[in-house]
């Protein structure tokens, strides 16, 4: 709904309230008050404030009950109060949303001031319209959360638009649209007022010159904003009051609440003021409590107080009625108002009772694309010390994250592990004190980088701890918990403000430190110089994570991959498993299911790590050899042997590079090296164990790999015999070989002079940021965060857990061309990413784009393979991909039961990982369901079922 048709309605609404049924809402108002005993009458001036550690709701009925009072203001989404009143509570009611309360569950939008961060119109106005609709459904009548502030003093009345950006005609935009929204529901909207007499203190001597403030604010640039002073949908919330004794604050009534406000504005909303929030070194010094502080406020013009000791309030204003100083005329003036109010957002008997609708204003799709992008624009990069954000190095330095205020590990902090390896700590509210910051800095001052996710408003010890550990390394503080200006601390070189303390701001902020996304927000309040701080940086294209409906899929399409993967664990295609999908560089779709083994309560996570088998063979020794033809050091249309001249007079003698990437160069699939060397070596002669007894060399209990093995195994491998070509002089037939990667990881390891492994976590996994991929992950990882394979008791002697499933890169100490690399979905993600960015992950370039084109491209003559990489088939029966998959894409599968495909049509990664080989090899459903093919084909489905009208011209 764009904004003139907000305002049309609204224009309605105030035509009608002051035409026919003009009759109809004074009747109604009259019998109301009529009804109402003297003491009842008061009690609607008062409004009920929840607290945070009332539980009984039926506290709060017996309250309205026994004195009528006449609203409460909902802060803590404690919606069985709100169920409670409607239910059993006929009395018309005022229900106000109070600045701690939001849309319950999933559907929460940003408050004011965070829009504030905002620059995009278009997204205030659909976060407007939702509002208003989500607090109608909601049964809410007012907002108390302040659009604006007005600022009156003695020399003029200044809107002041600083909580929605201080930028003149941008910030009278956003308010017209977050009112308009607000108003078509028949929802009050709040502004907040302060007084500012300190060139004018004394009030008694106030004449002309108010009848000249009029005049002077419409030659302010916000003069705009006083055409909602006479909207019927705004209360004005006080924010302080300067006035000293009763006397100041009946003239303070007359001369400028009654003679301004009221005749010269036409101000007939409510003027508000909460007890709790009123500053008490804003009042005057002679004031000495809470009790004689409402009675100025009344005193001083205010309609309603909120309180949380009510029947105090109460008793303070019987006082005052009794006393004269609240005259029968102002309270009656007083009481129709607030009836009024009532009246025109519909809170009579009769709505009161309705239930509300169950209909949704907006599918849930589309207020998380619109919660998404609100939050993505509004974060804000405060301070930037010398570019440190986003980080670009992650492989040199070393990270830690703290929460602050936090009881367990945060969202924010799981997100950080997407990006780089962490250690995590965590400060709750208990932790607080010298020696727990003494210490924590003991162990946090030795990382380079320190994030700090501050989830409560930043406490004076806390300051001084982050400040005290910023001279030993960098501290980056981010702030979930800011509602105001002076919320922001001082003395940071890095600063992030996110604003608010929900799921979606803290992966969000977690995202824009590590160049997934840019910042882009602006601080709402302009500093002394006019500018707002907001430091805007770009992104390195690294992962990000987004819902589905902005790369163009179907959420609801994706979510028929949960009842399949389901279906898959209730028959015993596998115990667990992770699935992932990122389009156009973000991750749609990340989920585990399932457990460890079927008999065990571990649950499969995120950051559960698999054995992805043979997809080692294109995500390491793949690699190496990509690096190795593009610095020039191989060649792979050359014979191997040139490189590896123990070859020369074999029958691998002139075997060539790319056959062998190919799997046509006439090698055998495997050979049966864990028999040869049990009946060469008598199980396990001494000869065979190693001197070291390394625990990565281990191969089941009381036997180890050692060098003279890896020579054995070699050797074998040199003098294995070829498969039969099907011509004499014609070119071997498609065969898939481990035994080629068994070479090709012995010439990678020569030419590079390194060790395999070192060499791939050196150039690719460490500087991607992958924590979790690599060999032998026991050296890393504890085991509980890696998940079982088979139950070998032929050659393991039990459950393989945490060692490579393959038996002869068990032989290898876990280290091979073919088999050994372990992972998350989350890293095999970035590796697959770095592929279809042509070689490029993170602004650094890993590989060239004619690099990765050449090994990626099918070499076709009757087999369907690249160089290392798998490719579709156009028969069915044998096609590894979806059915929906281009002939350009590419990928790889693992025994174990793992998936990798990368589509560059449809800028799609697709990951799959299970342990499909619990308990036993044996169990092949996976690959007899073509189960991995399936749920590919659920995300392509995702992309044609997307329907562009479900978000499409409204973000």
């Amino acid at each position: 709904m764009r904004l003139k048709a907000c305002i049309s309605m609204l224009l309605v609404n105030v035509f009608i309230l002051s035409g026919a049924w003009a009759d109809d809402s004074q009747r109604w108002i009259d019998s109301i008050y009529n009804a109402l005993s003297p003491e009842q009458r008061l009690g609607q001036l008062i409004f009920l404030k929840e607290t945070q550690n009332q539980k009984v709701a039926y506290d709060y009925l017996n309250l309205f009950a026994s004195n009528h009072f006449g609203g409460i203001e909902i802060n803590y989404n404690h919606q069985s109060v709100l169920d409670t009143l409607k239910k059993h509570y006929s009395f018309p009611l005022l229900i106000s949303a109070g600045a701690g309360y939001n849309i319950p569950k999933k559907r929460l939008m940003p408050s004011i001031f965070t829009m504030g961060a905002i620059d995009q119109i278009k997204l205030i106005e659909q976060a407007a319209v939702y509002r208003g609709e989500r607090f109608s459904l909601a049964g809410i009548q007012m907002n108390a959360d302040p659009l604006f502030e007005l600022v009156y003093s003695i020399q003029d009345l200044n809107a002041s638009y600083s909580r929605l950006g201080n930028s003149g005609e941008l910030a009278l935009e956003k308010i017209s649209y977050l009112k308009a929204g607000m108003d078509v529901q028949g929802i009050i909207s709040t502004a907040r007022l302060k007084f500012d007499f300190s060139e004018y203190p004394d009030l008694n001597r106030l004449g002309p010159e108010i009848r000249s403030i009029r005049k002077k604010s419409e030659e302010n640039i916000f003069n705009e904003s006083l055409s909602h002073i006479n909207n019927p949908y705004l209360s004005l919330r006080l924010e302080n009051i300067p006035v000293n004794d009763l006397k100041e604050a009946a003239a303070l009534q007359t001369k400028i609440v009654q003679q301004h406000f009221r005749n010269l504005l036409n101000f007939n909303g409510l003027l508000i003021a909460d007890i709790t929030e009123v500053v008490e070194n804003e009042i005057g010094p002679a004031i000495r409590n809470e009790e004689e502080l409402e009675k100025l406020l009344f005193a001083s013009g205010v309609d309603v107080i909120i309180t949380d000791k009510p029947e105090r309030t109460l008793s303070g204003l019987i006082d005052l009625r009794d006393a004269k100083i609240l005259r029968a005329q102002e309270i009656e003036r007083r009481v129709k108002r607030v009836l009024w109010m009532k009246y025109i957002t519909g809170s009579s008997p009769d709505e009161t009772d309705q239930d509300l609708p169950e209909e949704e204003p907006m599918p849930d799709q589309s207020v998380t694309v619109l919660q998404y992008l609100l939050y993505k624009n509004a974060i804000t990069l405060m301070e930037n010390n010398q570019g440190l954000i986003p980080f670009r190095t992650l492989d040199t330095v070393n990270f830690a994250s703290l929460s602050i205020g936090a009881a367990t590990l945060t969202g924010f902090q799981e997100t950080l592990d997407s990006y780089a390896p962490f250690v995590h700590f965590v400060l709750g509210g208990k932790d607080t004190g010298r020696e727990s910051y003494n210490e924590l800095a003991g162990k946090l001052k030795f990382f380079d980088h320190v994030i700090v996710g501050v989830h409560r408003k930043m406490s004076k010890d806390d300051l001084e701890f982050l400040k005290h550990l910023q001279s030993y390394c960098n501290v980056i503080p981010v702030l979930f918990d800011v509602s105001d200006e002076t919320d922001i601390p001082s003395g940071f070189y890095n600063l992030l403000v996110a604003y608010e303390n929900n799921a979606i701001a803290q992966n969000i902020a977690a995202q824009m430190l590590f160049g997934a996304l840019e910042a882009k927000g602006l601080f709402p309040v302009a500093q002394r110089n006019g500018s707002r701080p907001g430091i805007q940086t770009k992104s390195l294209y690294r992962l990000s994570y987004m819902p589905p409906e902005l790369q163009q899929m179907d959420s609801e399409t994706l979510m028929k991959i949960d009842k399949l993967v389901e279906d898959g664990i209730q028959n015993k295609v596998f115990p667990g498993c992770q699935v992932l999908v990122a389009r156009n560089g973000s991750v749609v779709f990340e989920k585990s299911y399932g457990n460890y083994t079927y008999e065990s309560h571990i649950p499969i996570t995120n950051r559960s790590v698999y054995d992805i088998a043979s997809i080692t063979k294109v995500a390491a020794t793949t690699q190496a050899i990509m690096f190795l033809t593009e610095h020039g050091l191989i060649n792979v249309n050359e014979k191997i042997s040139k490189y590896l001249p123990e070859l020369v007079n074999t029958n691998k003698e002139h075997i060539i590079l790319k056959d062998i990437l190919a799997h046509q160069a006439g090698l055998r699939p495997g050979l049966p090296y864990w028999n040869q060397l049990i009946d060469r070596y008598n199980e396990y002669d001494e000869v065979n164990v190693s001197i070291s007894l390394d625990e990565s060399e281990k191969l089941n209990p009381g036997a180890y790999s050692g060098i003279h093995l890896k020579d054995s195994l070699w050797q074998w491998t040199i003098r294995s015999p070829l498969v039969r070509r099907t011509s004499k002089f014609g070119p071997y037939p498609y065969k898939y070989s481990d035994l080629g990667f068994y070479m090709l990881q012995v010439l990678a390891e020569r030419m590079l002079n390194q060790p395999i492994d070192e060499f791939m976590s050196q150039n690719f996994y460490e500087p991607m940021g992958m924590s979790t991929m690599g060999y032998n992950p026991l050296c890393k990882l504890p085991l509980n965060r890696i998940v079982p394979t088979e139950i070998d008791y032929k050659y393991r002697g039990g459950l393989v857990w945490g060692k490579v499933h393959d038996p002869t890169a068990a032989m290898k100490g876990g280290v091979a061309g073919h088999a050994g690399l372990f992972s998350n979905a989350t890293d095999l993600a970035k590796f697959g990413q770095m592929q279809l960015n042509k070689g490029i992950y993170g602004d650094r370039i890993f590989l060239s784009p004619e690099t990765v084109e050449l090994f990626t491209t099918s070499i076709g003559t009757n087999n369907r393979r690249s160089l290392g990489w798998d490719k579709p088939d156009t028969n069915e029966k044998n096609n590894p991909a979806s059915k929906y998959a281009s002939a350009e894409s590419f990928g790889h599968r693992g025994f174990t039961g793992t998936a990798i495909w990368i589509d560059p049509v449809y800028n799609l990664v697709y990951i799959f990982l299970s342990n499909r080989v619990y308990p036993t090899a044996r169990n092949n459903k996976l690959n007899d369901l073509k189960f991995r093919q399936k749920i590919q084909d659920i995300v392509y489905e995702a992309i044609r079922d997307y329907d562009t009208s479900q978000v499409s011209g409204k973000f």
